[in-house]
Order: structure tokens, then C-alpha cells, then sequence
């Protein structure tokens, strides 16, 4: 068996390639569409959408209209709100469908995903390509280095949002759950 810190080093070089593919013009345009943004979505199934609510929960903590599709609390979507859909694969079914009907509502869609040749990409507005499988070779089991570089890069654009919005993390203190 392998030692921890061999391990970690490992994940963190795979990490560190999967993020330094990520188009940076890309990004930027995602900071300017979620700073204009007044409503929110969110979506993604099993760990992608755990990585989904969290970043949910921190644009919520800066102050925006959060939502993670599937909710009884999520109101209906509107032709000028902003979705999030994060897919490794992009051909989840659940995930899909939903995207399909928020095409359907003219909103803007942006896809998380490592697959840019797949149904919710060629469905996306704005497609965000997080290389974490072939180009990859990962020791890691499953959608594993997707899901913590899809973690690492929205937990980067909050910040990022922050800088353009002039939000400090006071601000996020305030509005952090506590109940």
C-alpha cells in the first residue's frame, strides 16, 4: 500500500493539469454573465451536483439568487436567468432533460463538462471543458478529478466574482448559514 503523501502528490498533479487546460476567456465571460445574473440555477446528478449546491450555497453568500434545480423552494426558471449544469460525461440523463427544458425558456445555459462533443455542451450557450478523462490518465476511481476540479475551478470564479463585484468575505460572514 501506498503512502498518504504519495497519494496526495499525485491527485494534486492531476489537479494542477486539469486546471491549467481551462480556458481562461471563458471563464471571464462566465465571472461578467453570473455578476449580471439576478436568478441562478444550478443542476447536476450524484457528486456533480454536490459540487453543484456548494457552489450554489457561495453565490448565495455573495449575495445572488441561488437555486438548485429540484427543490421545492426553486421557483421557475425565466428567459433572462443563468443555469449552471456540471456533467462530467454531458450525457447524464437527468441532467440532459433538464437542460432541455431550460432551453426551452431561452435562459442562458452554461455546461461544466469534460466531453465537449455532448448533448448538454452542444445544448450550452457557454461550455466550460474541464479535461479530467482522456487527456488524463487518473489514478483516481470514477468522475473523481472531475468533480475536485469542478469543485476548485467554481470556488475559483466565486472568487474571481468577488474581485469584479467588490465583495468582501465579510459580506459572505453575514449571510453563512445559521440555523
Amino acid at each position: 500500500m501506498k503512502k498518504i503523501s504519495t497519494i496526495t502528490k499525485k491527485i494534486e498533479a492531476e489537479l494542477k493539469k486539469s486546471l491549467s487546460k481551462i480556458d481562461s476567456k471563458k471563464t471571464e465571460k462566465f465571472v461578467r454573465i453570473l455578476a449580471r445574473s439576478k436568478n441562478i440555477f444550478v443542476t447536476g446528478q450524484g457528486r456533480s451536483g454536490l459540487i453543484g449546491e456548494a457552489f450554489a450555497m457561495r453565490l448565495m453568500q455573495i449575495g445572488k439568487n441561488a437555486f438548485i434545480v429540484g427543490m421545492p423552494t426553486t421557483p421557475a426558471i425565466k428567459e433572462k436567468d443563468t443555469f449552471v449544469a456540471i456533467s462530467c460525461t454531458g450525457k447524464t440523463k437527468v441532467t440532459a432533460d433538464i437542460v432541455k427544458e431550460a432551453k426551452k425558456e431561452k435562459t442562458f445555459i452554461v455546461a461544466l463538462t469534460a466531453e465537449p462533443n455532448s448533448i448538454v455542451a452542444s445544448l450550452a450557450d457557454l461550455v466550460i471543458i474541464i479535461k479530467a478523462k482522456d487527456s488524463i490518465k487518473s489514478k483516481q476511481p470514477l468522475a473523481t478529478l472531475f468533480e475536485q476540479a469542478a469543485l476548485l475551478y467554481l470556488d475559483s470564479v466565486i472568487i474571481m466574482l468577488m474581485q469584479k463585484l467588490g465583495i468582501k468575505e465579510k459580506k459572505l460572514a453575514k449571510r453563512h448559514a445559521n440555523l
